[in-house]
């Protein structure tokens, strides 16, 4: 396994589709609705002593934006999105001189929404907003080693975790 080898390491693309251009609301437009999509690409491998073995090499996801008031010659654009983006499931088992170390049924889902203002300002645009990301991930972690005929076998079974975060961001483009 040669990690300088690979052009892509986990690809994911998304995409929005618009449904709902919302209500005339002055200038602008408020409640319009967009569907969001996600896939990522968790590639197979297997190479001397060590494995990546997906249930499934792709894995989609969904979610939907809000676009609570469209930008305008006067008015910003302020949006809701909410996305849930997940990982497939996965084994991923290395091996090395009689002993292994196996992360067995791993699956990782996150969840996240963003608030966001932005408005384009002739030569340039500002946007910002806040937002939370979820991670739940579990796992069973596994680890073997044998030398002169004895075995060693030690497991965590279903350890898993939940993680949230707050982020803050800003974007300024010329």
């Amino acid at each position: 396994f040669n990690p300088k080898s690979q052009i892509l390491g986990l690809p994911t693309a998304d995409a929005a589709i618009g449904l709902f251009k919302g209500f005339p609301f002055g200038v602008s437009n408020v409640l319009g609705l967009d569907a969001l999509v996600s896939m990522t690409y968790v590639p197979k491998l297997t190479q001397d002593e060590f494995s990546v073995d997906p249930g499934s090499s792709f894995q989609f996801g969904y979610g939907a934006r809000i676009g609570l008031l469209s930008e305008s010659i006067v008015t910003p654009g302020i949006s809701f999105t909410w996305l849930q983006r997940d990982l497939p499931r996965t084994d991923i088992i290395a091996t090395l001189n009689g002993a292994s170390l196996s992360v067995l049924d791993m699956k990782v889902s996150t969840k996240a929404w963003r608030v966001v203002a932005s408005k384009n300002l002739i030569m340039f645009s500002v946007a910002g907003g806040i937002g939370q990301d979820k991670y739940d991930q579990s796992a069973i972690v596994r680890g073997s080693a044998s030398q002169g005929g004895v075995g060693v076998i030690a497991e965590a079974p279903g350890t898993s975790e939940s993680l949230s975060r707050v982020n803050f961001f800003g974007d300024l483009a010329y």
